[in-house]
């Protein structure tokens, strides 16, 4: 018995440095902080997705922002070379962690909207009411089944096309 148990600590052990386990406790921060980070995004209708990691994060087309740290502590990520200046020098976004081909300054939640631009990050759809999509010209999904036809007793019957068959140069005699 007492074999089993070291077993099963070991391969927990194991699964724990491998980073294939999760304690409960950081699943938890994990969503505390995405809910953090939807209710700053929720002004400019970003999207706010989970990482790879587990983490949140706001997919941009040149960049991601993402979730560090306690409280609201955000990074923006970029490997686009010509965004690196205008990242700098965006007020409230500081010097973090500069390479040769990518960066990952620091991100004040002030400055949200203004990185998001900048990395051109993704935004929610507002959705459409009723009446928007009637004036927009959209087609309802429900169709009224009044006018339909009755359905045929066999729906591997083919239909009779009788002396309707007509070829290019006049009717099949």
């Amino acid at each position: 018995m007492a074999r089993a148990s070291a077993i099963s600590e070991s391969s927990t052990s194991a699964a724990k440095k491998s980073g294939r386990h999760t304690d409960g406790g950081e699943r938890h921060q994990q969503r505390e902080a995405h809910r953090q980070l939807q209710k700053l995004a929720e002004a400019g209708r970003l999207r706010v997705v989970k990482g790879i990691d587990g983490w949140p994060t706001i997919p941009g087309k040149y960049g991601a922002i993402h979730w560090i740290g306690e409280g609201p502590s955000l990074a923006v990520y970029s490997n686009h070379s010509r965004l690196f200046d205008r990242l700098l020098a965006t007020p409230g976004v500081h010097r973090h962690q500069i390479g040769d081909g990518e960066i990952q300054p620091l991100v004040e939640p002030q400055a949200l909207d203004q990185v998001a631009k900048l990395i051109k990050a993704r935004r929610r759809r507002a959705a459409l009411s009723t009446e928007e999509a009637r004036r927009r010209g959209f087609k309802s999904t429900v169709t009224d089944t009044t006018g339909a036809p009755e359905p045929r007793s066999c729906p591997d019957a083919v239909p009779d096309m009788g002396s309707s068959i007509q070829a290019p140069g006049g009717p099949v005699k």
